[in-house]
């Protein structure tokens, strides 16, 4: 691991005689050890020209991407030279760099733009963001880089997206949104800091950030409890305080212990394969994969190409399946209100159908809306019963209404033509069966006959993704503009899926990668030695945090305590830090590496809403990000299939590579629809001597680790606006957005009200 590089803002600065100029400072990469100093120190020149802050920075693993700010000046001086200096910025496990400044007398230049931000303070509640906007005030006449830094302050209040800005003659004049967050402490007293927005050739500009702290306790909690949400699979409470409309905490408790980790102790290495697929019926395949390439790791087994292809268009299909029928039947009816789609005029409905998507099969929306009003009549709703309907935050025109609500149904047909290439190789879906200890049995399946089935129903799949599914997701962003910065976290990680290739993870088709503070240009290498799951607020014995390959599962309920022990799930962290996974984490990962098949995509959507990349972190990010990954994959699977033709025209029809059991350790990672997945097993003989899984809903919805910071699902939370503690759809909408594979009871408490709500939704 190569050391960081000391990264800055600008190599060289103006500093008008007088005056004073910052530029930023951070470094290309996580530092090797926990922290390490960065010093600045003239080495030549101008004697006048000095630093007057930010001579000495601490950079840490959870910083190391941070801007920090210094601050030079020039002193008046008699002569009418433009004096120049040097200085060096240098540290201990660092590559130095070097900054030339030049004194710049004070009546000889006026700057031609200026940065301009929307505010000069913002309050941001702890554990929450908050959002200000910077663009110029004329065209620069050339691409000038705004960068934020933090200049003085509490370090617990950083710049979480939007660190760095290009502004040319393209932009100057469009505010950009720079996110603020403001972690959890354990103190109950506010906090301030000061950002500097620098750039070469004109003056810095300063905005104030005041931590808004949430545990003064100053009103006495009320309670809304939701119980149960529906729509995901599971068992999950969710609490949060209301503060003046707003989400101040979160905590997250799964409420029922599996200990599938458990039962397997003691069982023959290929019945974890099996047993663990059980785990759920709705990713019907990934634990199955998952636990398959642990035991191949243990015994060191290379596949196949044509068993690696199968897999790939088996899980592709899995991806397919899951992220329509999450938008549709799980999350859509967040955004869509089923009563409104009742009064909409089905021809008006139709006219906009072609107009967002004209190349879509037609639906006859009169039809849909009749088995609505139908469904309705009987006075049972079944799916549709119990919600927010006419709720103020729904808002979108019946006529949206009804055409979200028909392809609701449609998406019922499609998602089971997904489901239908899963059984072709897989045998049956669910929990389909081809998939072995090396390689796949399916070797009967791969008929022309069979295959042709597989691309007829991937090409319909295609087809209503393309034409259906992401043309609503851009008209729930056209109505929904504000869920761009609502429901944000910004550490994502990525363990990377599809391998192309033997060479894993140099031949993965999804990158692996880590995410840090919403710097999506600046990925990180993903190392799974550095990930631990912690226990100390969860209900199991002990409270060290240990790495899966030797962790534990012993359960040890000792009742709700949200100060101490609140859940089942454990809370997982890649070298301390809670991480997101997911479409939304795998999407940023290729996107900031450059990879075409994501960039091309994101850009076109951004394009097509007038969202920024800084709104990807956000509730509707994720949701379109969802979106974006099924025609990604979609488009994928086309030349897997052509590869596998083509490999069995030439003869080539090898699906199976022989192997020997014995005592060894093995690891599978594999990325799941909900996110990444690591399967770890330790084997004496032929038989499990130890058995750990971390999935992805422990990933998002983990409660606190031991130093108290909250899962990605906890701090997404807070700032949420609840506009009706007894209706809290927006709650709702941000929990979905991560797709829990865990069913729900949500607990609000209002701070303002000291009610206690009792609803139920779906």
């Amino acid at each position: 691991m190569a050391d960081p590089k000391i990264i800055t803002s600008v190599n060289s600065i103006q500093v008008p005689e007088g005056g004073q100029a910052t530029f930023n400072v951070r470094l290309s990469s996580r530092p090797r050890k926990r922290s390490l100093e960065v010093n600045v120190e003239q080495v030549s020149g101008d004697e006048n020209i000095e630093v007057s802050s930010g001579r000495e920075m601490t950079f840490s693993r959870r910083n190391y991407n941070q801007w920090q700010t210094v601050t030079l000046a020039a002193s008046e001086d008699s002569d009418h030279a433009n004096g120049q200096t040097s200085f060096r910025l240098s540290g201990a496990g660092v590559t130095a760099a070097t900054v030339s400044a030049t004194e710049v007398d004070n009546d000889s230049s006026v700057p031609t733009y200026q940065i301009v931000t929307d505010r000069n303070s913002i309050s941001v509640v702890e554990g929450g963001t908050a959002v200000f906007r910077v663009k110029l005030s004329a065209n620069p006449g050339q691409s000038v880089s705004v960068t934020v830094g933090h200049d003085s302050g509490d370090p617990d209040l950083s710049v979480v997206s939007g660190l760095t800005y290009l502004f040319d003659a393209t932009n100057w004049d469009d505010f950009q949104p720079i996110t603020v967050a403001a972690a959890e402490d354990g103190d109950d007293t506010g906090s301030q800091a000061t950002f500097a927005l620098s750039a070469a050739g004109t003056q810095t500009v300063y905005v104030n950030a005041s931590e808004q702290d949430n545990d003064n306790g100053s009103t006495p909690p009320g309670r809304v409890v939701i119980d149960p949400v529906s729509r995901i699979e599971g068992h999950l409470r969710i609490e949060v305080e209301v503060d003046n409309g707003r989400v101040s905490k979160a905590w997250s408790t799964a409420t029922l212990f599996r200990g599938v980790e458990t039962i397997l102790t003691g069982r023959d290495a290929l019945d974890a394969p099996l047993i663990t697929q059980r785990l759920c019926g709705v990713c019907t395949y990934v634990h199955d994969l998952a636990s398959v390439r642990a035991i191949e790791d243990a015994v060191g087994v290379q596949i196949t190409d044509n068993a690696r292809i199968v897999r790939n268009l088996m899980l592709g299909a899995q991806f397919l399946h899951d992220h329509i029928v999450h938008f549709y039947h799980l999350h859509g009816l967040d955004w869509v209100d089923i009563t409104s789609a009742l009064s909409a005029d089905a021809a008006a409905t139709e006219n906009l159908a072609r107009a967002i998507s004209p190349n879509a099969d037609p639906i006859d929306f009169a039809g849909a809306q009749s088995r609505l009003q139908a469904l309705v009549a009987t006075g049972n709703l079944g799916p549709f019963a119990n919600g927010y309907w006419g709720h103020s935050a729904y808002v979108m025109s019946p006529e949206e209404n009804l055409l979200v609500t028909a392809h609701y149904l449609e998406a019922l047909r499609k998602q089971a033509t997904a489901a239908k290439m899963m059984a072709i190789l897989g045998g049956k879906n669910p929990h389909p069966q081809s998939t072995v200890v090396g390689g796949v049995t399916c070797g009967g399946e791969l008929s022309a006959d069979r295959l042709n089935s597989f691309r007829a129903y991937l090409e319909e799949t295609r087809k209503f993704v393309n034409t259906v599914y992401l043309p609503d997701l851009k008209a729930v962003a056209a109505k929904y503009p504000e869920w761009a910065t609502v429901g944000s976290f910004s550490n994502f990680m990525a363990c990377g899926e599809f391998p192309v290739g033997p060479n894993v993870p140099a031949d993965l088709f999804m990158p692996r990668g880590l995410i840090i503070n919403g710097d999506i240009y600046n990925v990180q290498a993903f190392d799974p030695i550095h990930i631990s799951e912690h226990v100390a607020r969860s209900w199991y014995a002990g409270s060290t945090d240990y790495h899966p390959e030797v962790g534990e599962t012993v359960p040890n309920y000792t009742g709700m305590d949200l100060d101490s022990r609140y859940s089942w799930l454990k809370a997982p962290r890649q070298d301390g830090e809670a991480m997101e996974v997911g479409p939304l984490a795998r999407v940023l990962v290729g996107y900031g590496l450059g990879q075409a098949e994501f960039v091309n995509p994101v850009h076109q959507f951004l394009i097509d809403t007038g969202l920024s990349e800084a709104n990807l972190l956000s509730t509707l990010g994720r949701t379109a990000a969802r979106g974006l990954e099924t025609a990604i994959i979609g488009d994928a699977m086309v030349g897997w299939l052509d590869k596998l033709e083509n490999n069995l025209s030439l003869g080539n029809k090898q699906i199976y590579q022989h192997y020997s059991m014995g005592t060894s350790s093995g690891t599978g990672f594999l990325e799941a629809p909900r996110g990444a997945l690591g399967h770890w097993i330790s084997i004496q003989g032929s038989t499990i001597d130890n058995y750990q899984m971390v999935v992805p809903t422990t990933w998002n919805l983990g409660p606190r680790c031991a130093e108290g910071i909250p899962g990605p699902l906890e701090q997404a939370l807070v700032g949420t606006p609840v506009a009706d503690p007894a209706s809290p759809v927006e709650v709702i909408r941000v929990i979905h957005s991560f797709d829990p594979c865990i069913a729900c009871g949500v607990h609000v408490i209002d701070t303002r009200a000291d009610k206690t709500y009792s609803v139920k939704v779906v």
